[in-house]
């Protein structure tokens, strides 16, 4: 005799869908390009909890971050292209490299994109006044707004009235006095690096 077989599992409730993989781990805020209406100025106003801004400190190499917002608008522009016209404003504290003081840094920046679809390096005109970037099916905003960060932000930080440290050459066979050590500084330098060789 045959068993009867077991009902179908009852579907469970539906899970939300994750994060786009493309987008900015410390401040994920993607814009699915598709779903934006193109009929009028879209406003975005994005500003970082807590646990971001803890993330956002460990990537600039600060001792924490107070604020991080990104505001503006994405206006749509000709042959599906879109104009990014945004302001990042942000405080940060971080260490002097010479003293090892806290530091307060304020960015008040402004942030312009022109994001066109199809658009390749060649095409990409270095005098022009706005950034060019190539539009994929993600408009990241939180990886435009850490690009803006780590390209305002001076990746040698030194507290207000501390000079350029001076570089002393020793004589042979003596070790020079080393500088501040540059290693808790050298993540944003690195950013900073890749996202000008980028540009």
């Amino acid at each position: 005799m045959r068993k009867p077989s077991s009902p179908p599992p009852r579907p469970g409730p539906a899970r939300p869908a994750p994060a786009h993989p493309a987008a900015a781990p410390e401040f994920p805020r993607p814009r699915a390009a598709d779903r934006l209406s193109r009929t009028a100025p879209v406003p975005f106003d994005e500003t970082a909890d807590e646990g971001e801004r803890r993330a956002l400190a460990g990537l600039f190499d600060a001792r924490s971050v107070d604020r991080f917002r990104f505001s503006g608008s994405l206006i749509p522009a000709p042959a599906g292209a879109w104009r990014l016209e945004g302001r990042l404003q942000a405080v940060l504290h971080r260490t002097c490299v010479v003293t090892l003081v806290p530091v307060v840094t304020r960015l008040d920046e402004p942030v312009l994109r022109r994001l066109v679809p199809g658009l390749t390096e060649a095409e990409i005109d270095p005098e022009e006044e706005d950034e060019i970037e190539p539009l994929g099916a993600i408009i990241d905003l939180g990886a435009i707004a850490i690009e803006a960060a780590a390209l305002a932000l001076d990746p040698y930080p030194r507290a207000p009235g501390v000079p350029p440290a001076d570089l002393r050459v020793a004589p042979p066979g003596v070790p020079a006095e080393p500088e501040a050590d540059p290693r808790p500084f050298a993540g944003l330098a690195a950013l900073k690096q890749s996202l000008t060789e980028k540009g």
